[in-house]
């Protein structure tokens, strides 16, 4: 594990601890989490929980993403995995470099930056930021809530992998 202070968009200073573990393992385990799901009785809690039909339940596990918000949680995973989902764009031009305590991780040497990736473990707020972005009502539709209910309900692990943007003199501390 790895700690570091940082600064949020928001202005918000954190201090993060990091497990740096395979983001292609987490998918990996995630992927065999919802294969083993017993599909009746997703379907059961579904409809008790949302008054979701099958074809809800169906879409949030695998649905083709034909139509917005309906792209399921197997799909992108197994997209994710084998490097083909359309949704993940790269917005920033990196190079794999090895760290000395992080081991390897991407730079961007235009913006002397470090981008520090893993399961989030803790994130601490330190200071909290002057940028303040009034929460917005969320109105997902069922598909959406489904997902975000799986993910939590069956504790999938690569919802928690956050990547972290640091400046390259940012102390780092090997836990």
């Amino acid at each position: 594990m790895v700690k570091f202070a940082t600064t949020k968009v928001n202005g918000d200073k954190v201090v993060v601890c990091l497990d740096q573990v395979s983001y292609g393992d987490l998918l990996k385990h995630d992927i065999s989490v919802l294969e083993s799901l017993d599909l009746e009785e997703l379907k059961a809690n579904a409809l008790m929980e949302f008054g979701a039909n099958e074809s809800d339940v169906l879409d949030a596990l695998n649905g083709d993403g034909s139509v917005r918000g309906r792209k399921g949680l197997l799909t992108s995973l197994r997209q994710s995995v084998d490097g083909s989902n359309p949704d993940f764009h790269a917005s920033v031009k990196t190079m794999p470099i090895d760290h000395p305590i992080l081991g390897k991780v991407n730079f961007d040497s235009a913006n002397d930056t470090i981008y520090v990736s893993g399961l989030i473990v803790s994130e601490t707020m330190q200071e909290e930021g002057a940028v303040k972005t009034p929460k917005k009502e969320v109105k997902s539709g069922i598909v959406v809530q489904l997902k975000s209910w799986i993910e939590y309900t069956y504790q999938l692990k690569s919802c928690k992998y956050r990547t972290y943007k640091c400046s390259s003199t940012t102390e780092f501390v090997k836990e």
